[in-house]
């Protein structure tokens, strides 16, 4: 190795120059040695740089220049990432949230990706144009071709790094789109995947694919590439000429015009995802909620570079999905194999050019279908904010501190994150949200029972004690009680009240929503509230029990067995919402009057966590937690 390296050196240093006086054993002198290391930039020139300005030239400079960028980001990433199911996606937190530039580091890392794709599929094209890739036998674009295969494959194997639902999710489908091909692809996803479900051993394969083997790979290619170029410039007759310095001006020229461009390009594209993603501040893609392998996530969408493939799948389903994933792709392949072939006869290059830019065509219009398509569908834009909150969520969690379990652990015991889950599931087929299943969603049922937006807070009570909107679709319309005795009790006693009994009933309805110790109706809460309110609460509870006898019917403080309405003590709070959930029937609610609420518990639909959970969100009751906006709901004083 060592000889090797001198020969090297001899080779760029030329022979010995005789220059002054020789040294005692006929070397040359210091002068002469440092005019030969001097020399070493011009030898480079003749074997590396044209004799001609290209732009061919100045993409194959930028194209080196986003290899290097993407090594040195994804050498800083690598040195805090840990791949393992519950360590991924908490150190591309902690890249993101607690390493100095680290959020700008991992942006330009997935930038550059991007751009660079883009950048290798415009010189595959403009060698196309300009007839250089039947260059030493078409070999110079099957390098590219190679180069091109590498960087999207490291690509791809790179999205599941973080380990969030995003990744997880549009891994799966290509994994399961890959082990559809015949023969050959249950043992390729097999390979990719290294486990079914992916899990630690998928990010291990994957981290060895991204940062072990694809960029030495890129390195030969790119050195295979260097020295068919030297080679080539060696074998033309003018091999010995150093370019002009007109020619060189024009060569820097270029390629600083194309690295410029390249550079402004990872800058807007940044701010591409920030308009069309949504996304908050500029660089990669925020991190989505932890994988979680037991989910549904229903807007999992490959990379841009594939939707025209993601696109054309719908145009075949069932076993025809084969035509899109194998047949389509497959020929689409020869065809480029075949191009340098044919680009050798002046027919074949024409043919070349118009079927490839039918090709062109035809994949950017499948992409621009498939982004409008989900770009104008309400509820793929829905379900897109809700993964992009649940994954803001997380990471607002997670800089309170990862538990042990991971962060995966953490989002499933966060109300906030699962109540709409559970809500939607479970709850909207009768209930809602403000409107909506908790998600945003519209459910197809119609409303037969209560919205438990702000559930037992004043707003809600105030319109629980109004007629109108007591037998209203909102609250019980949909239900046996619309008729029933609280119906006549409130149009009888609530209607037509004189103000000293208006000023009573607001007291009642205070003390009432006081008794679920709410969370944002901290006013109320015994520890924090004035003396007035202190006065006002008790003042309602006096009422409650006198003035308007609501204990003819509800137990009140004190234990009552003729009670045949839900209990009053605790109303609204945990432990009364969550033993309602677990059985509405039991003699403190509804009884024999239950109608048709499951118990949740007692029926074994869910455990005692879930109903937990389901209970703390409805209550507003999680870390956090803003004060909900009543202004803009039903609830509103002008609302209906």
């Amino acid at each position: 190795m060592i000889r090797l390296l001198i020969n090297l050196v001899r080779e760029w240093t030329g022979p010995a120059e005789s220059h002054g006086s020789a040294g005692t054993d006929g070397g040359p002198t210091q002068a002469a040695a440092e005019r030969n290391l001097l020399s070493i930039p011009a030898r480079v020139l003749h074997f590396w740089v044209p004799d001609r300005g290209s732009w061919g030239f100045a993409m194959v400079v930028s194209i080196l220049g986003c290899f290097g960028l993407l090594t040195v980001s994804g050498f800083a990433l690598w040195l805090f990432y840990s791949p393992s199911v519950n360590s991924a996606w908490e150190s591309v937190f902690f890249i993101e949230n607690r390493v100095a530039f680290g959020h700008w580091i991992r942006g330009i890392h997935y930038l550059t990706s991007d751009v660079l794709i883009v950048l290798v599929i415009i010189y595959l094209i403009y060698q196309v144009l300009s007839h250089s890739y039947t260059r030493v036998g078409g070999l110079w674009f099957y390098l590219t071709l190679g180069l091109f295969g590498l960087i999207l494959f490291s690509s791809l194997v790179g999205l599941l790094l973080p380990w969030d639902q995003q990744g997880y999710w549009s891994t799966r489908i290509r994994l399961d789109i890959t082990s559809s091909l015949p023969v050959a692809g249950p043992v390729m996803a097999k390979i990719l995947s290294g486990s079914e479900p992916l899990g630690h051993l998928s990010l291990t394969r994957s981290t060895v694919f991204h940062m072990g083997l694809v960029p030495p790979a890129i390195i030969f290619i790119l050195l295979a590439m260097a020295g068919i170029h030297a080679l080539d410039r060696k074998n033309r007759a003018d091999a010995g000429r150093q370019p002009s310095s007109a020619a060189l001006a024009d060569i820097l020229l270029r390629s600083g015009v194309v690295w410029m461009v390249t550079l402004l390009a990872i800058f807007l594209s940044g701010g591409l995802h920030m308009v069309l993603g949504g996304e908050e501040n500029w660089g990669a893609p925020h991190l989505k909620g932890p994988a979680d392998p037991a989910s549904n996530y229903p807007i999992a969408r490959p990379e841009w570079y594939f939707l025209w493939l993601f696109q054309s799948l719908k145009y075949f389903p069932g076993e025809m999905m084969i035509i899109g994933t194998a047949v389509i792709p497959g020929m689409l392949t020869l065809f480029i194999l075949a191009m340098p072939i044919a680009g050798r006869h002046r027919w074949g290059h024409r043919a070349n050019c118009t079927i490839g830019l039918f090709v062109l065509c035809v994949i950017a219009g499948l992409s621009l279908k498939a982004f409008l398509t989900d770009y104008w569908d309400e509820d793929y834009n829905i379900q897109r904010e809700t993964a992009m909150m649940e994954g803001r969520r997380a990471v607002q969690l997670a800089t309170d501190g990862i538990p042990p379990q991971g962060a995966l652990a953490m989002l499933k015991q966060d109300p906030m994150t699962r109540g709409p889950e559970l809500f939607a599931a479970h709850c909207a087929s009768c209930h809602r949200y403000n409107g909506h299943d908790g998600q945003g969603l519209i459910p197809e049922d119609p409303q037969s029972a209560p919205d438990l937006f702000a559930f037992a807070s004043v707003p809600w009570i105030e319109k629980l004690l109004q007629q109108s909107h007591f037998q209203s679709g909102r609250m019980f319309g949909g239900t046996e009680f619309r008729e029933g005795e609280m119906a006549e009790f409130i149009e009888e006693d609530l209607s037509g009240l004189d103000d000293e009994d208006t000023t009573a009933l607001t007291e009642v309805i205070t003390a009432l929503s006081a008794q679920a110790g709410l969370p944002y109706q901290t006013e109320l809460d015994a520890e924090s509230a004035t003396e007035q309110m202190l006065a006002t609460i008790a003042s309602g509870r006096e009422h409650l029990v006198y003035t308007f006898g609501c204990v003819d019917c509800h137990e009140f403080e004190l234990p009552d067995e003729d009670a045949t309405a839900p209990l009053l003590t605790g109303y609204g709070s945990k432990d009364w919402l969550t033993g309602f959930i677990a059985n509405p029937a039991h003699p403190k609610f509804y009884g024999d009057s239950n109608d048709r609420m499951p118990a949740f518990l007692d029926e074994s639909i869910l455990t005692e966590e879930q109903i937990g959970l389901l209970a703390d969100w409805i209550r507003q009751d999680w870390k956090f937690a803003p004060a909900p906006d009543i202004a803009g709901s039903w609830l509103k004083p002008d609302g209906n």
